[in-house]
């Protein structure tokens, strides 16, 4: 049902990016910035004004759903950040590595699933509602 092997008993899951919606904040912070660049830039050239896209820091439903899952499968979990605010946490597919956890999931928002794999990725998924649905 959770798309691991029945040996995993304990779930890490990385904070920014992968279940909360980090990504909204920094798209909000670009926007800001990059529409009035983009305004002054359509006003000296004649060139039609285009706002900056945010369509890049859209939320994550599937893996919001999947972190009830360990719950009710009755895993034990943990939340981990890899942000320079968080220092004190071990996080991170090379820290699960080294760690010796079983099976380590790599969750890939901007293409970077082969690097995933070279720092210790068991698999990698784009949402970890993927999981679920290669039973």
């Amino acid at each position: 049902m959770l798309g691991l092997p029945d040996s995993v008993r304990r779930c890490l899951f990385d904070l920014a990016g992968v279940i909360t919606q980090t990504a909204k904040v920094h798209g909000a912070a670009w926007k800001e910035m990059f529409d009035g660049y983009l305004r002054e830039h359509a006003q000296q050239t004649g060139q039609p004004f285009v706002p900056f896209s945010t369509a890049d820091y859209e939320a994550y439903p599937g893996s919001v759903r999947y972190l009830k899952a360990p719950r009710d499968a009755g895993l034990r979990r943990a939340v981990v950040s890899s942000s320079a605010n968080c220092h004190d946490v071990l996080v991170g597919v090379a820290a699960g590595r080294a760690g010796g956890f079983g099976f380590v999931v790599g969750v890939d928002r901007v293409g970077q699933a082969e690097a995933l794999k070279e720092h210790g990725a068991d698999i990698v998924v784009s949402d970890l509602a993927e999981l679920t649905e290669q039973q």
